[in-house]
């Protein structure tokens, strides 16, 4: 993408909106309906590219509603769902074979009522399953991810969803330079992603993008 503008802001959920992915990222969690008795199946989720459908947000200059909030000076787009469990599902089997950086919850397995992801193995060999629960959770929205989470799938994503460690070149830059960071104060987005030269193709909504 060629300026600012034309950005893209990624929108978990999770209450994420973080995320616009998921909160502010402390834990998220959300009830998506689903039995939370029966004992989930897992089904293999391979590190297929994710595919995000965003929509066009224009009327720049608009101005704030009651609240104060939402006045943005630029056309932007915005994930038309929220990151799903799917999603997020790829993104660990890319670059969290060793996860060094937390990038799975345990409560991802623990929590039934959002039937989310199971991880096997051991470090440097694990692997990630989209669990079911009354049905797969794949589409249901991805719960229990911080804003430093939800920053390096934005990394992720800006850099062209690639398969490796959790490195510079994978999620520790690209929309935002995080360089081993898991909490503290959220750093602004990069102008220009260092891996590709370009603004970055993702980031998470600022306060009035999001409202």
């Amino acid at each position: 993408m060629s300026s600012r503008k034309h950005q893209c802001a990624i929108a978990l959920a999770m209450t994420l909106t973080c995320v616009a992915l998921c909160a502010p990222l402390g834990a998220c969690g959300g009830s998506s309906g689903g039995s939370t008795d029966a004992e989930p199946q897992v089904t293999a989720t391979s590190a297929a590219q994710v595919a995000y459908d965003a929509a066009r947000v224009g009327d720049a200059g608009n101005a704030a509603d009651i609240t104060g909030r939402g006045a943005v000076d630029h056309d932007f787009s915005m994930g038309k769902y929220e990151v799903t469990i799917g999603q997020y599902t790829a993104f660990l089997n890319a670059v969290a074979a060793t996860d060094d950086h937390d990038l799975y919850n345990p409560m991802m397995t623990k929590a039934l009522n959002v039937a989310g992801i199971e991880r096997t193995g051991a470090p440097g060999s694990y692997s990630y399953g989209v669990m079911e629960n009354d049905g797969s959770s794949a589409d249901r929205p991805i719960a229990f991810v911080s804003w430093f989470d939800a920053a390096r799938f934005a990394n992720w994503m800006s850099n062209g969803q690639p398969r490796g460690d959790q490195t510079a070149k994978t999620t520790e830059d690209g929309a935002y330079a995080l360089t081993g960071r898991t909490a503290g104060t959220a750093p602004a987005p990069n102008k220009v992603n260092p891996n590709t030269g370009s603004p970055p193709a993702y980031t998470l909504p600022t306060g009035d993008e999001g409202s």
